[in-house]
């Protein structure tokens, strides 16, 4: 490995290099070791995001000492005068990034609290001293909770709330959900739905669900079609695609992130004019998830009460996460540009 570039300065011996390419093997190696990681922080589709954004992409490997502790990638953009950065940044359907570590568990809390700190404070130096920006926003990893050393640094903190569930034992996921649902699912089976594996060939048909339901409430997608197939084309093993069809009409689908033990629904299950179909298509997922060695069913976006409604019919468990941002004052005007908040969380 070539001599790495450290930023930071001596913060309690915490410091920053920014990964090249020969750095790759040792950046995947910690996100694999990482209990916070998901499919977003691999090298590969961090990639794939710079290259639709048009973003700067700083991958920031996290050293105390000589030892690599964790990841952070950083995207940044000039826009005149603006100077932004993200992580992760918008419009690509990645719901967090943001700092993770390999062995942060097992800490004593004083450990922890001295890991966190010091990591957000060459974070925070590296993106308003390195890089000079003037507007930073991050959506952290559900299991890192400590969000204290954002607030000592002055960030604005934000909750988001996603929802977990157990499925390894699915008799007892069935037991559990709402009545209504189950009563939905067997209807489901009464009209003879069916549930389908679908490929490259169906993503066009669930993203033209998702706009054709953004459009009834008067919003966009401003995730690309092309950026989705590509994701599927660069991930074909770890993206599902789910399909709930009557005879040869599609009903309704989901796209679904597999990653470690967990699988994620990611996007789609728009609302149709049928009543349970949606209700059908997850019961289906997480069954055939459960028969294929995963442990846990993931949903992003449980802040909308219309939303966390329908999700929490399969009695999954609340997850708290948090967003954090840090800004110069007239950098209001940027949020209003990139639209950030409730909207960009979520596509």
């Amino acid at each position: 490995m070539k001599p790495m570039v450290r930023f930071g300065g001596k913060i309690m011996s915490f410091n920053l290099v920014i990964a090249k390419g020969e750095d790759r093997e040792l950046w995947e190696d910690i996100v694999m070791k990482s209990p916070h990681s998901h499919l977003f922080h691999t090298w590969n589709w961090l990639k794939l995001a710079e290259e639709f954004t048009k973003f700067k992409l700083y991958l920031l490997i996290i050293f105390k000492g000589e030892e690599p502790i964790g990841v952070c990638p950083i995207f940044f953009k000039k826009k005149g005068f603006l100077k932004l950065a993200f992580s992760p940044p918008p419009y690509t359907g990645m719901s967090f990034l943001g700092p993770i570590f390999t062995n942060y568990e097992s800490l004593k809390e004083f450990k922890k609290i001295n890991y966190l700190y010091n990591t957000v404070k060459v974070i925070d130096n590296f993106i308003f001293s390195e890089l000079k920006a003037s507007y930073f926003f991050s959506s952290l990893p559900p299991r890192l909770i400590d969000i204290r050393p954002y607030k000592w640094l002055n960030y604005k903190i934000a909750i988001i709330f996603h929802y977990i569930m157990d499925i390894s034992d699915v008799n007892r996921v069935w037991k559990n959900m709402k009545k209504g649902a189950r009563e939905n699912i067997k209807k489901g089976f009464k009209r003879g739905y069916t549930f389908e594996l679908g490929d490259h060939n169906d993503i066009e048909f669930i993203y033209q669900t998702l706009i054709e339901r953004y459009s009834t409430q008067g919003k966009k997608i401003h995730m690309k079609l092309e950026y989705l197939k590509r994701v599927y084309k660069e991930f074909k093993d770890n993206i599902k695609i789910f399909l709930c069809k009557k005879d040869d009409n599609y009903l309704t689908g989901i796209v679904a992130i597999c990653f470690k033990d967990k699988i994620s629904f990611w996007i789609g299950g728009a609302k149709t004019d049928d009543t349970y179909s949606n209700d059908f298509l997850h019961w289906k997922a997480i069954e055939w998830a459960s028969k294929n060695g995963f442990k846990y069913y993931e949903e992003f976006g449980a802040g909308t009460q219309r939303l966390a409604r329908f999700k929490s019919k399969f009695n999954p468990e609340l997850v708290v996460c948090f967003s954090v941002k840090k800004c110069k004052s007239y950098m209001k005007l940027a949020e209003a540009i990139y639209k950030i908040g409730r909207n960009y969380l979520r596509i």
